[in-house]
C-alpha cells in the first residue's frame, strides 16, 4: 500500500513537473545538399546553428525523443548571388500538429544567415612522386630512383587549389632492410580537404645495389687559360671519397672511371675578386660523391 502511494505521489509530481514552462538550447549541425557537380564548397561561415525553444516540459521532451534533429539540410538553391542564405524558422523544422505548434515556439539564435565559398570543380593530372626514406640493408644504395607504376594521379577538386599543385606525395610502407629487387604496394590517400584522387593504390619497383667506398685524387686543370697569365692553386688535386657498385664487371669500370677522374675549371668562371671555388663534380653513373676535401680551393692569377 505504501508503495502504491509512493508511485502516485511520483507521477503526480512529473505530471506537474512537465506542465511547467521551460527553455531549451539546441546545437544542430548544417549540412548544403543538391551542390551541383561542376561546383566544389571551399568555405562555410558556420557548421551548426543555435536555436532556443520554448513550451511546457511534456511538449519538449516529446519533441526530444519524437524529433531528433541530426543535421539540417539547406538545399543550395536557397542561395542568393552573394552566396548567402537567410535562416528561417518556418523551414528549419518538419511541420508540425496545431496542438504542437501552440505549445513550442522556436527562435533561431545564432547565425542568421550561412554563407559560403564556391569555387570550379577541375580535373588535373600530376605526377606521382615517393616522399620520405626506404629502408636499404647497410652498404646498399638504389641504383636510380623508385619506378612508380602508375606515375601519375588523377586529382579532382577546387580550382584554386589544383592550380598550384605540381604533384602527389605518397609514403612508402615500413618494411624490413631491403637488398634484392622488391615490388612495394602503396596506397595513395585522399590527404588534402575537398580533393579526390585516382587511383587509390601503385606500385613502386625498388633496385637496390651493394656498394663499397673508396678514396681517390683527382687532379685540377684550369682550362681556357690566357698567355699572359698564370693562375697559382692553393693545392692542385682534391681528395674525393665516393661509393662504387660492388657486383662483377661494374666494379671494375666504376673503378677505373673514379680514378681516372679530372677536376676541370674554366678560367673564365674565375674571379680574382673573390679567389676562391667550390668544386663541382661530374661523375660516371654508378659513381656516388661523399665527401671532398677541401671543400673550396683558393687561387691566385698572376700577369706575366
Amino acid at each position: 500500500m505504501l508503495l502504491l502511494c509512493f508511485v502516485i505521489s511520483g507521477i503526480s509530481w512529473l505530471t506537474l513537473t512537465l506542465q511547467q514552462p521551460y527553455t531549451v538550447f539546441v546545437e544542430v549541425p548544417v549540412k548544403i545538399v543538391g551542390i551541383p557537380q561542376h561546383l566544389q564548397m571551399v568555405g562555410q561561415s558556420d557548421t551548426a546553428v543555435k536555436l532556443q525553444l520554448n513550451g511546457d516540459g511534456y511538449s519538449l521532451l516529446l519533441d526530444r525523443l519524437l524529433r531528433r534533429r541530426d543535421t539540417l539540410h539547406i538545399p543550395y538553391e536557397r542561395f542568393g548571388k552573394d552566396m548567402s542564405c537567410p535562416l528561417e524558422t518556418e523551414w528549419l523544422f518538419p511541420a508540425r500538429e496545431a496542438d504542437d505548434s501552440e505549445r513550442i515556439t522556436v527562435s533561431i539564435q545564432t547565425p542568421k544567415s550561412i554563407r559560403i565559398q564556391w569555387q570550379q570543380k577541375v580535373i588535373k593530372t600530376v605526377v606521382l612522386r615517393l616522399q620520405g626514406e626506404l629502408s636499404l640493408q647497410s652498404a646498399y644504395k638504389l641504383e636510380g630512383p623508385p619506378l612508380l607504376q602508375p606515375d601519375s594521379v588523377q586529382v579532382q577538386g577546387p580550382e584554386g587549389v589544383l592550380d598550384t599543385l605540381q604533384a602527389w606525395y605518397v609514403v612508402p610502407p615500413p618494411t624490413l632492410p631491403i637488398s634484392s629487387d622488391t615490388t612495394l604496394s602503396l596506397l595513395i590517400p585522399d590527404t588534402l580537404p575537398n580533393i579526390r584522387v585516382s587511383p587509390g593504390s601503385a606500385r613502386a619497383q625498388i633496385q637496390p645495389r651493394k656498394y663499397t667506398q673508396i678514396e681517390v685524387s683527382v687532379p685540377i686543370e684550369i682550362s681556357g687559360e690566357p698567355n699572359h697569365v698564370s693562375v697559382r692553386l692553393s693545392q692542385r688535386s682534391i681528395q674525393l671519397a665516393c661509393l662504387i657498385p660492388m657486383d662483377g664487371p661494374r666494379y671494375g669500370l666504376a673503378w677505373s672511371n673514379a680514378h681516372n677522374q679530372k677536376l676541370v675549371v674554366k678560367y673564365s668562371d674565375l674571379d680574382e675578386h673573390f679567389p676562391y671555388f667550390t668544386p663541382q663534380f661530374t661523375l660516371p653513373e654508378g659513381i656516388i660523391p661523399i665527401a671532398w676535401s677541401p671543400r673550396q680551393v683558393s687561387f691566385v692569377i698572376l700577369h706575366k
